[in-house]
């Protein structure tokens, strides 16, 4: 069945009059249905920032529609230039049978069937500097209501944060995924290995939703992120300056950090070294850093299970061996190591264009690198004063659950809640729970 296909984010920015009034025009002129979903960012990242103007993507089942300020991609120009990145956009939906409409063109087929002339609006001059270069054009369908008066669909920048914003940290460009109100306390995802902000797609919009502005980033060596060459910058005290470089650049004192995989080792680390830019601490299945020393020391249970990070100390082979027959391992190793159907189609190929990105998969395996030189010091990480949350997935066939105990006995407040029918994947197969946890945990120490 086809139908309109919203992220929830942006069916709240519909809730407002005006743009409540474009949907229901583009409902007249589509005669589609509408649901709920996700966006796939192949396809068009999430944006929160301008309801105007808009981009529909559509395969032969589901419309896709979204705002178009969106990371590198430029808007579609009125007078019919297409950018570089449109370009890109394009083509991605040439190969995958989806058709490509731009407002105008839905504008215009509206207006046509209404019997009625369409034109395009331009902001005047004297507001151009309250819309990106990229966006200037504003569309709309110009028509009369039966009385020869002219009719024309105006939007307006909206104080809602933007989605989706590089950011210039420690001498790096970060891409960031932003949502949420921009006065709410700051929450920063930090994603593990080898994801990238898309692993937080299901806690986003709960975040903002609650009131939190989230900051989701593609950490360093990950997708639109840099990717600095060397292992040496990956060291971890480089990777938790990113962190408190992006709470300095939020303006803010303390933030509620939450961590994944990697993004978990990083926040322990943060939590350990810089205590006093942290409001609360979440973990998702990572040990705190000197219970995993341990364990890969003494426990030949866990050293079994940790086999690639050696074999990810070796160069140039572990690329090949994840890239070759278009990822065909990396794939094999998430769907093999969480729960039958958490990664659907659409989300892997994501993943395959992240991990396609120029310098990626060599930044991504540099962490594991960095660690590998350093295995001493990660262990050397502290007791924790932080007030902690360990969420654990019982079914994490990567780290055993008899580090998770342990771990959060090395914080002075911590809580930890095991999942069972999880695996390490928790967040994305337990996203309900997971989000009820967090906000739970940050709420009481809001």
């Amino acid at each position: 069945m086809s139908g309109f296909l919203l992220d929830t984010d942006i069916l709240s920015i519909f809730a407002k009059a005006d743009a409540l009034a474009l949907l229901r025009e583009l409902l007249k002129c589509t005669k589609l249905p509408i649901t709920t979903g996700v966006f796939n960012e192949i396809v068009i990242p999430l944006e929160y920032g301008y309801d105007f103007p808009l981009r529909i993507m559509a395969d032969t089942e589901t419309v896709l529609l979204a705002p178009d300020e969106v990371s590198t991609f430029e808007a579609l120009r009125l007078d019919g230039k297409v950018s570089a990145a449109d370009a890109e956009i394009i083509a991605i939906c040439q190969r995958r049978q989806w058709r490509y409409i731009t407002m105008d063109r839905v504008a215009a087929r509206y207006a046509e069937e209404q019997g009625a002339h369409h034109r395009p609006a331009h902001p005047p001059e004297s507001t151009a500097d309250r819309w990106p270069a990229q966006s200037r054009a504003a569309y709309g369908a110009g028509r009369t209501d039966g009385k020869g008066r002219s009719h024309q669909f105006s939007f307006q920048r909206r104080s809602i944060p933007r989605g989706v914003r590089p950011m210039r940290i420690n001498n790096l460009d970060f891409h960031i995924v932003m949502a949420g109100p921009a006065d709410g306390p700051l929450v920063i995802l930090l994603h593990g290995f080898p994801e990238f902000w898309y692993g937080w797609r299901r806690q986003i919009p709960a975040l903002a939703a609650a009131g939190y502005h989230v900051w989701a980033p593609d950490q360093r060596g990950y997708n639109r992120s840099a990717k600095p060459p060397g292992v040496a910058a990956y060291d971890i005290d480089l990777l938790a300056a990113d962190v408190v470089g992006m709470i300095d650049a939020a303006g803010r004192r303390q933030v509620h950090l939450v961590g994944h995989d990697w993004g978990a080792a990083v926040a322990w680390w943060v939590a350990g070294h810089h205590p006093e830019r942290l409001a609360s601490l979440s973990i998702l299945n990572v040990p705190h850093l000197r219970v995993m020393k341990e364990a890969i020391l003494h426990n030949p249970a866990q050293r079994q299970r940790s086999w690639y990070i050696y074999l990810f100390q070796l160069p140039w082979l572990p690329e090949q061996s994840l890239a070759d027959r278009n990822w065909t391992n990396a794939i094999r190793s998430l769907k093999g190591s969480s729960r039958r159907g958490t990664f659907s189609d659409d989300d892997l190929a994501a993943y395959r264009q992240a991990w396609s990105q120029p310098g990626a998969i060599t930044g991504m395996l540099n962490w594991y690198r960095g660690a590998g030189r350093h295995f001493f010091k990660l262990g050397s990480l502290g007791r924790i004063s932080v007030p902690t949350l360990m969420v654990w997935g019982a079914q994490d066939i990567a780290l055993g659950r008899e580090l998770a105990q342990p771990s959060i006995d090395q914080c002075d407040d911590g809580r930890l809640v095991y999942l069972e029918e999880a695996s390490h994947w928790v967040q994305h197969e337990e996203p309900a729970c997971v989000n009820q946890l967090l906000l739970e945990h940050m709420e009481k120490h809001r």
